[in-house]
């Protein structure tokens, strides 16, 4: 059975997407498509080296949750409403400022840029 989100009468089909490693730099964890955002329902990210790591529109873009500076699972649960989403057109990026060993896993919805 297919997930949906849904958003006033439209709806959109529930995505999953997982990094198994997540290295220095930046690391796409949702790849950009065109003319849609990327609305985030869940998010977790695993972080078992310390180091600042940034949930962002965009390879090097704005941040879009607060900076995790710490090890342990760092849980968002599901919002109907969504917990973030990046600019039209942009990919969903984490981003580390040192090798960390780590893994990141979300559901989103890719919603049309007129959706809000």
């Amino acid at each position: 059975m297919q997930a949906l989100y849904v958003v006033g009468a439209q709806a959109f089909q529930v995505k999953r997407s997982a990094v198994a490693a997540l290295a220095s730099g930046n690391v796409t964890l949702v790849a950009a498509v065109s003319g849609m955002k990327i609305r985030v329902i869940s998010l977790t990210i695993s972080i078992t080296t310390a180091a600042a790591v940034i949930v962002q529109t965009g390879a090097g873009g704005t941040a879009l949750l607060p900076t995790i500076n710490a090890t342990g699972v760092f849980h968002f649960p599901e919002n109907e409403g969504g917990l973030c989403e990046t600019a039209a057109g942009a990919l969903l990026n984490v981003n580390s400022g040192a090798a960390i060993v780590g893994t990141a896993q979300c559901t989103y919805a890719e919603v049309p840029v007129a959706i809000d």
